[in-house]
């Protein structure tokens, strides 16, 4: 979905659309460790990384303090960025019950794929972040895992999926109504129905394939559960539910 919303935008140049993908590339740069160029060798700088089967291998990692600091302005960027995302929805939702109808329908559903996709990134993250507990089941300083830390994880899942996912996701479903199943899109038949615009029926016609190909998958999806060794376990558990609503 991430690269049908990038070649729709790439032909439409849509702002809100190009947002939510700064906003997903900011998201996971502020999750990205931080680097440094340009330091001589001679320098003994500590951080190199010789771990051969790294893939930066070579590279520096930069001192604490200056990672904080990224990431303390990469999160400001991309909590700004959501925001901004959040209230472009609210209003191409709004504009669907006036006379513009579903003029913007397709631009909603580009940006609630992106914004869902980023917000299985944050419920697999705000999992990871808890400490493990040790092989022995002893629990170690520096392994020690917070009860008070799981509760604090699973209510901010639990409210994620009930608010602001079931509220996306139930109001893309009331504004699909009039459209006919993604899996059953065609151009040919349906191209009036949202402007006969090119860029439109591509798009679509990408989105019917992929869910054609993945459908037992998807609807798999919903149900997925955090899995520490599987860094794709929360993948398509929100953007399913947008798809197979709108089935």
């Amino acid at each position: 979905m991430i690269k049908t919303a990038f070649r729709f935008w790439s032909r439409e140049k849509t702002p809100v659309i190009r947002q939510a993908l700064k906003l997903l590339v900011a998201y996971n740069l502020t999750q990205h460790v931080t680097m440094v160029e340009g330091i001589p060798d001679e320098e003994g700088f500590l951080g190199r990384i010789h771990d051969v089967n790294s893939r930066y291998r070579g590279k520096i990692v930069a001192p604490v303090m200056i990672n904080f600091q990224v990431k303390v302005e990469m999160a400001k960027m991309w909590r700004g960025l959501q925001k901004d995302v959040l209230e472009e929805l609210s209003h191409l939702y709004s504009s669907i019950y006036t006379k513009e109808k579903l003029k913007h329908w397709p631009t909603i559903f580009m940006v609630a794929s992106i914004l869902l996709s980023v917000w299985e990134e944050m419920q697999f993250d705000c999992h990871y972040r808890i400490p493990v507990r040790a092989a022995s089941g002893e629990l170690h300083e520096s392994q020690l895992r917070s009860e008070q830390d799981y509760a604090v994880v699973n209510k901010f899942c639990s409210d994620m999926e009930s608010t602001p996912v079931g509220v996306i996701v139930g109001l893309f479903s009331a504004i699909s109504q009039k459209l006919p199943a993604l899996i059953e899109w065609d151009s040919r038949k349906h191209h009036h129905l949202l402007g006969s615009n090119p860029a439109v029926c591509d798009a679509l016609t990408e989105v019917r394939e992929t869910v054609t190909r993945h459908e037992p998958y998807l609807r798999t999806r919903a149900k997925a559960t955090f899995d520490r060794e599987d860094f794709d376990s929360l993948s398509n558990k929100f953007t399913s539910k947008l798809v197979i609503r709108a089935n």
